[in-house]
């Protein structure tokens, strides 16, 4: 499937997604609207945000994406994600009043 299908199934099925070319690789995109922009992700759920990664002209165009990786790794990082968030909201909520 294309890249922009894969991003719209992984935003509802919580999972990574990578390329079968990158077969044996170990590593899957996990796409956020955060600030790390990305998660890589390898099989053993070490993660590593990344800012600015660069899909090159072949990951664009590739039909060769798919969803996979660990609903439980994604649930952990919105959560964390969340966390931090609501935190800020409180905290700038406190200014205004």
């Amino acid at each position: 499937m294309k890249i922009s299908n894969a991003i719209e199934l992984d935003k509802k099925t919580r999972r990574g997604i990578a390329r079968r070319a990158w077969s044996g690789s170990s590593i899957y995109v996990v796409p956020t609207n955060t600030d790390a922009f990305m998660i890589l992700r390898d099989r053993t759920g070490e993660r590593s945000p990344k800012r600015g990664w660069q899909p090159s002209a072949d990951d664009l165009t590739a039909n060769d994406w798919y969803v996979n990786g660990s609903q439980k790794f994604y649930k952990r990082v919105n959560s964390r994600f969340y966390t931090i968030f609501k935190t800020i909201l409180h905290f700038c909520n406190s200014f205004s009043r």
